[in-house]
């Protein structure tokens, strides 16, 4: 470690300037002596990652630099989003304080979690679960309530309409756990185009992503047919039936009789694979 430390030294004189070099590279000593400590050598990606998070890991830019161009770690892009998703999950539920509110949302995440462990949904979808649920549950302790009613939904969809899909599975848990009768209202025009446009943001996001998983071709089939054709999210999980490449360049898809098109950007991410 104290040869890397100092090659890593030389390769910041090069990147920032030596003078510059000599003033900083002491930031950076805690970081290299902290691996030493738990691995004797620079470790593998995944194992950097699981021991300090990718916040921690983006304030060591420079020495994570180095280690790429050095060939000493290969960065996973998947491991990265999945370490960025775990850790703004855990803070959904952190940001509730002990207690029988918080017990009620850490139930509803052991459910998200089963489902995230059977493969049926991303982390990502976890975490866009929990986000509502935590905010309806956080309204209803305004009002000393542990578990919502339907005043408490109205409240936050007034001021959240974009939330109304979101929290459909958060309010069938709450009947069926606790025996509420909860409903959501009609979508409105507002919420509507609050939704269009988060799916829009959605979809931008996940074409600009460079992931092969079947997770990721399931969620960027239901975001699209979410936003093309006003379909439900779930229905890219569970149904992947291309009927054939349209000539347009897009692709069919067919789904209780009907087809549906879907644009060549979309095709080029499914097609291969589906």
């Amino acid at each position: 470690m104290a040869e890397h430390f100092e090659t890593f030294g030389k390769w910041l004189g090069g990147h920032s300037g030596y003078k510059k070099a000599s003033l900083t590279i002491h930031r950076y000593l805690p970081f290299f002596k902290d691996i030493e400590s738990r691995w004797q050598s620079i470790p593998e990606y995944s194992s950097l990652l699981t021991a300090y998070d990718v916040s921690h890991l983006r304030r060591q830019l420079l020495p994570m630099k180095w280690m790429v161009e050095s060939d000493l770690i290969q960065i996973d892009l998947s491991l990265k989003a999945e370490a960025t998703e775990k850790r703004l999950i855990h803070n959904i539920l952190d940001s509730l304080s002990e207690g029988k509110v918080k017990k009620v949302l850490l139930e509803y995440h052991d459910i998200l979690n089963q489902s995230y462990n059977q493969s049926a949904i991303s982390l990502r979808s976890v975490r866009l679960a929990l986000q509502p649920a935590k905010q309806l549950l956080s309204e209803a302790n305004r009002h000393n309530r542990i578990i919502p009613n339907q005043s408490d939904i109205l409240s936050l969809l007034h001021r959240v309409p974009g939330q109304r899909n979101a929290l459909s599975k958060f309010v069938g848990f709450l009947n069926e756990a606790f025996g509420q009768n909860l409903r959501l209202p009609s979508p409105t025009k507002r919420a509507s185009i609050a939704r269009r446009k988060r799916l829009k943001e959605e979809l931008i996001l996940l074409l600009a992503e460079h992931n092969d998983s079947l997770k990721y071709k399931k969620r960027l089939l239901g975001v699209a047919l979410a936003y093309f054709h006003d379909l439900p999210l779930i229905i890219g999980q569970t149904h992947l039936h291309i009927v054939k490449s349209d000539p347009s360049g897009g692709l069919a898809f067919q789904f209780k009789g009907h087809n549906y098109w879907l644009p060549e950007d979309i095709r080029n991410r499914l097609f291969a694979s589906l």
